[in-house]
């Protein structure tokens, strides 16, 4: 069927992060039988991509538009936001029916790059657009039900309220056609809207994509929807990339000296890293059986600081500190601070030897987010090669995972994303959830 789009199609923008079931949601509207759909560790849709439908009250004609998910593999932002303006500009013979975006309900926290995507969707629609706007909850068999609600409660009040206030909905997709039909059919009711960057693009004013008001929140420089005078957003950008990359350049080695000269007196220390919500907290509660004060349940990043848990060794009666330390892809902390704050505790924790390094990495992500690859990159280069016998990669929360697919999936990860790291020594372990599971992994390098 053609995918040339007319004054007659109804268009269905759906957007999100990587891995929120964007191509899903379109498979099961649509028909497409997976076509659409990626079940690589890499980010799937790479350009826009449209699937024609019928819609099933009235037979008019439907277009849904599947666009790259932000917090790519291998993309970044700005070439995504650059690829949907494309799109969006040359599409001009049809009205925006609906605008979906996207989030996944087995995410426990909104981390750094899922909070500014959401700001950075909301500058693409702006106001005037938002009754034609839909955030869309997906992935609910990955969550139990009380929890699932209990946690979509909070984000509308504290994270999704001010769309909801300009008539954004939030509906829930339970994974059948008739759940998403029942989505798109809800807001069709609505006319027609242009979304904010579109006018920007194509007004009078014939903005390019880096002056976009979408473009400034990329740069971190937009506040309540208003850019700053004008300045354009890659020199923002660049700016922010050299910062980080300096900081990077201090903090890294300062890091690698704290573990190499850490005096082996007193106790052995278990570092336990990852991506925020990965499971660090729930991880040391276990086998320090903290009776969850140190574990975080709100959508927020809880550990803020480095926190160390103190615990026996049920196996040989020896003392071991577990060290919780802040996830990268905060909700407020840049990844920067969060590498120093860590650097300047190991520095002062001379008298311990850092025996482990725990990497937490969750099995309930479908897809390696572009933050998630940066991210065990800077790990990598955190520990280096020498280190990597101290070293495991942790898999998490396998009870939101199928076992068969869990296992496949993690063949996957071995093979093309983990594998310098394994072939130099680094473990790979299944965290259970139980105390037994965490000593047995602990163990392994005592």
């Amino acid at each position: 069927m053609s995918t040339r789009i007319s004054q007659d199609d109804k268009i269905v923008i759906v957007m999100g992060l990587t891995g929120a079931g964007k191509s899903k949601f379109i498979e099961y509207a649509t028909g497409s039988n997976g076509n659409s759909v990626g079940h690589s560790w890499r980010s799937h849709t790479s350009d826009i991509q449209t699937v024609r439908a019928v819609h099933p009250a009235n037979g008019g004609p439907v277009v849904f538009v599947d666009t790259p998910g932000f917090d790519g593999t291998f993309k970044s932002d700005e070439e995504i936001l650059a690829i949907i303006v494309d799109w969006l500009t040359k599409a001009k013979k049809a009205k925006v029916s609906t605008i979906l975006y996207l989030h996944r309900m087995s995410d426990n926290r909104m981390s750094q790059s899922a909070t500014k995507n959401i700001r950075l969707f909301r500058s693409i629609c702006g106001k005037h657009a938002m009754p034609n706007v839909v955030i869309v909850t997906t992935m609910w068999s990955k969550v139990g039900r009380k929890d699932g609600i209990d946690r979509e409660d909070e984000l509308k009040k504290e994270v999704w309220h001010e769309m909801l206030d300009d008539g954004c909905k939030i509906e829930r997709f339970e994974d059948t056609r008739e759940s998403a039909w029942r989505i798109v059919c809800n807001i069709m009711k609505n006319p027609g809207a242009s979304l904010l960057i579109q006018d920007e693009m194509t007004g009078d004013t014939q903005e390019s994509p880096i002056e976009t008001t979408a473009s400034y929140y990329l740069a971190g420089t937009a506040e309540n929807n208003s850019p700053p005078a004008r300045a354009s957003a890659n020199v923002l950008l660049s700016t922010k990339l050299e910062k980080l990359i300096k900081g990077l350049k201090i903090a890294v080695p300062k890091l690698k000296l704290a573990m190499k000269s850490a005096r082996p007196q007193y106790e052995n220390m278990v570092v336990v890293m990852g991506l925020t919500g990965v499971g660090k907290s729930q991880f040391i509660e276990r086998a320090t059986r903290s009776n969850g004060d140190s574990v975080g349940h709100s959508w927020r990043s809880r550990t803020s600081d480095v926190r160390a848990v103190r615990a026996v060794n049920p196996a040989n009666g020896s003392p071991v500190v577990f060290v919780d330390t802040p996830g990268f892809n905060d909700t407020f902390k840049s990844d920067e601070e969060i590498l120093t704050i860590i650097t300047d505790w190991l520095t002062k924790a001379k008298k311990a030897k850092v025996s482990t390094i725990l990497y937490l990495h969750r099995m309930s992500d479908n897809r390696m987010s572009g933050s998630a690859m940066k991210n065990l990159q800077l790990f990598r280069s955190i520990c280096d090669k020498k280190a990597m016998p101290n070293v495991a990669i942790v898999t998490t929360m396998w009870s939101k995972v199928g076992r068969e697919d869990g296992i496949l999936w993690e063949e996957v990860l071995k093979k093309e994303v983990w594998d310098d790291m394994v072939v130099n020594g680094c473990k790979i372990e299944r965290f259970e959830d139980t105390y037994q599971s965490a000593w047995d992994i602990v163990n392994k390098f005592f």
